[in-house]
């Protein structure tokens, strides 16, 4: 779902974007509060989502990554301004997962044939672009693209492995992708990592490259610069980043912001290639590399294929719109007409 001034006319560098922070702390719902009535019951009093998830059947269904991290909560989007509030991780779930419990706990048990507004959390929420009543947690999701000296292309998918995540289980996404937060919990953290290129680096550099960030690599001045990765890719002309659009999930009305990362294949290569061939799997799932580590063919039965199946809709919207601004991109494409086989996909 988007709203007013929420989807651009053609992409936007990132680096075009405006980013600041407010001091206003996020009155959560007073539904949002009072939730428990609509969840499991836990044995030490009220429960939340994120509560239930952690300690229902001693900790079964809690996933390997769930650590109640600092993130940025979406307080404005107005064109290329955005502001942003300080909010945690757990409370941007126990807002967004409990709208979509809500939802699947009465398509299960058929309490109701009705719409919307008999979900009493969700008909709440008078209006979901009113982002002061509650936590908005904020994903990037970004599309990548793998661009050859000819124009033509591929991008790369992930399959997240339900036992490894606390959301989306199951479905193909693209990747990079992750919440929009800072790398620590401290003030420096939070005012040095307010950079949506930052956020998608250290997500290439987890999903991809398979490492995990130290705060001590950072230091307290050179930052990103200190880790070769970083210094490398953003002194060079290897990537471009670009802003698509911000749009609200319709289930868990998250935010998310899609963008798509067009690399030049040799640099694509030169940083992510041995990583991939060494193994595809990271710690949230599996990464779709295609043939010979090189992605899946950026043709229109290709991007079809994932948008029309079992793909989150951040990830239906990055491939939708990269896919209608691809010439705006550089990318040339020699089946733009749906005029073959729509059976034929390169997934594999």
């Amino acid at each position: 779902m988007f709203s007013k001034g929420w989807l651009p006319q053609q992409p936007i560098l990132l680096s075009d974007l405006k980013i600041s922070s407010t001091e206003n702390v996020v009155n959560q719902n007073e539904t949002f509060k009072n939730a428990s009535k609509f969840l499991p019951s836990l044995e030490d009093g009220p429960s939340s989502y994120t509560k239930v998830v952690g300690q229902l059947d001693n900790g079964k269904y809690r996933p390997a990554i769930f650590e109640d991290l600092p993130i940025y909560s979406l307080a404005k989007v107005d064109n290329t301004d955005f502001n942003f509030a300080k909010s945690t991780y757990f409370e941007a779930l126990d807002c967004g997962e409990t709208l979509a419990y809500e939802a699947a706990r009465r398509k299960v048990l058929k309490e109701s044939s009705g719409g919307w507004d008999d979900l009493v959390i969700r008909a709440s929420i008078k209006d979901p672009f009113d982002l002061s009543e509650r936590t908005v947690g904020v994903g990037i999701s970004t599309l990548t693209i793998r661009k050859k000296p000819t124009g033509t292309a591929s991008f790369f998918m992930h399959h997240r492995n339900e036992q490894k995540v606390a959301s989306a289980l199951g479905v193909y996404h693209v990747i990079p992708a992750g919440e929009f937060q800072p790398s620590g919990s401290g003030e420096q953290n939070f005012v040095r990592d307010m950079n949506f290129e930052f956020n998608i680096l250290r997500e290439y550099y987890e999903e991809m490259l398979g490492k995990t960030i130290l705060e001590d690599e950072l230091g307290h001045s050179s930052g990103y610069n200190n880790i070769p990765f970083f210094k490398e890719v953003l002194e060079s002309e290897a990537v471009k980043f670009y802003y698509l659009g911000t749009a609200l999930d319709p289930l868990n009305l998250k935010a998310e912001i899609l963008t798509v990362a067009v690399w030049d294949s040799t640099a694509f290569d030169h940083f992510f290639k041995q990583a991939l061939e060494v193994s595809s799997e990271n710690a949230e799932g599996t990464v779709v590399v295609g043939v010979n580590n090189q992605g899946i063919l950026f043709d229109y039965w290709n991007v079809f294929d994932y948008v029309s199946h079992k793909t989150l809709p951040a990830g239906r919207g990055c491939l939708g719109l990269a896919w209608k601004h691809r010439k705006l991109l550089g990318i040339k494409d020699d089946s733009s007409e749906p005029n073959g086989d729509p059976r034929r996909t390169e997934r594999l």
